[in-house]
């Protein structure tokens, strides 16, 4: 070893053969393994810029920068990134000027698998999420999109697959027009008004669809104009529509026309027939050459249950009485009178186990 005292100048390089250079307050530089330089200070600090050729190793725990902010590694396996300025980023920008992509991509399992890693992607005012479900590595699944608007409410916001709203908060669409998938649209452009633009259907295709008040409240179809328009019920194919009231309830009219009105007619009867409730409001062909009884069955026709029978073959029609029904008739008639002659039965009393009927027209006994 050697020293001097005072300062040395070197107008050239300076070739350091031992391994260590140690200055006066104790710090030293050292070159004692072979490839490595070691600077042993309690502070190091470079006052222009710092280019590192190899890898950079950090065993303390903090990275501080120039304004204060600093990149922590103080919990195992976290890193904090942290700044005091209440506007302070964390900024992510691509230097290229055509079509830069800013990208954060996260990765789990080490990207052992397909669908490990999900994109997070800014580029031309368009912000996307995607995923490498497809291809391990590529992310071309596209989940998320923005498109974004100067005006934020022309912006749109499309989500690949279903979406799942939880908690009780719900899904409030204050722009009020949602859009289907085929156009459709629910709109909701007048207060207290909600506008479907296409069929309504409901159910599951497999069940009956079942439209109803909230609570126990009315229901009312109206058209949109309140003077003038029209509200028409109509089957798919062929089917029965049936109005019926719960309990004692009536169909009421208002006192309004019933415009249009044909009685059903089904297939005709030719022989001997109970009566039954799908009966009701029919006009029933009876054609034999024989004659033969509609019976009356007790505890089965509800009141006002009405139809109308005609006989049209040479064969009578005689009203038969199960037990515990009574049939009335002003003149004592108990079947047609003969080829197209026509009666009317009627139900005024279901009275269990005392059904009271009437009867009348062409008849005889």
């Amino acid at each position: 070893d050697g020293s001097e005292a005072g300062n040395a100048s070197f107008n050239g390089d300076l070739t350091v053969t031992g391994n260590d250079i140690t200055f006066g307050n104790g710090e030293s530089i050292s070159n004692g393994t072979d490839g490595t330089v070691a600077i042993t200070a309690t502070t190091t600090s470079t006052s222009g810029d710092l280019t590192v050729t190899g890898d950079l190793t950090v065993t303390g725990n903090d990275i501080t920068f120039g304004n204060g902010e600093t990149i922590s590694n103080g919990t195992d396996g976290d890193f904090l990134f942290t700044t005091a300025t209440a506007t302070g980023a964390l900024t992510l920008r691509n230097s290229n000027v055509i079509d830069g992509i800013a990208a954060l991509e996260l990765v789990s399992d080490a990207g052992g698998e397909d669908g490990d890693g999900y994109e997070v992607k800014s580029l031309n005012g368009t912000f996307t999420i995607t995923s490498d479900h497809s291809d391990g590595g590529t992310y071309s699944d596209t989940y998320f999109t923005i498109l974004g608007n100067a005006n934020p409410a022309s912006s749109t916001t499309t989500i690949a697959g279903g979406a799942v709203v939880a908690g009780s908060g719900g899904l409030d669409v204050s722009g009020g027009v949602i859009t289907l998938a085929n156009d459709e649209t629910i709109s909701n452009a007048t207060d207290g008004t909600v506008v479907i633009n296409g069929d309504v259907a409901a159910g599951t295709g497999s069940a009956a669809g079942v439209f109803k008040s909230n609570g126990d409240r009315n229901v009312k179809l109206q058209t949109g104009n309140s003077t003038t328009g029209s509200i028409t019920i109509t089957d798919g194919a062929n089917g029965n529509i049936t109005i019926a009231p719960n309990g004692t309830g009536k169909i009421d009219f208002d006192g309004n026309e019933i415009e249009d009105f044909t009685a059903s007619i089904p297939s005709e009867i030719t022989g001997n027939t109970t009566l039954a409730a799908s009966h009701n409001g029919q006009v029933l062909i009876c054609n034999s050459g024989s004659n033969f009884a509609l019976t009356v069955p007790v505890n089965t026709l509800p009141k006002g249950f009405n139809c109308l029978i005609v006989q049209k073959g040479a064969g009578e029609i005689t009203l038969t009485a199960a037990s515990n029904v009574t049939i009335n008739n002003r003149n004592s008639h108990t079947k047609t009178a003969n080829t197209w002659a026509i009666m009317t039965l009627i139900c005024i009393d279901a009275t269990n186990n005392a059904n009271v009927f009437v009867s009348s027209g062409d008849g005889t006994s």
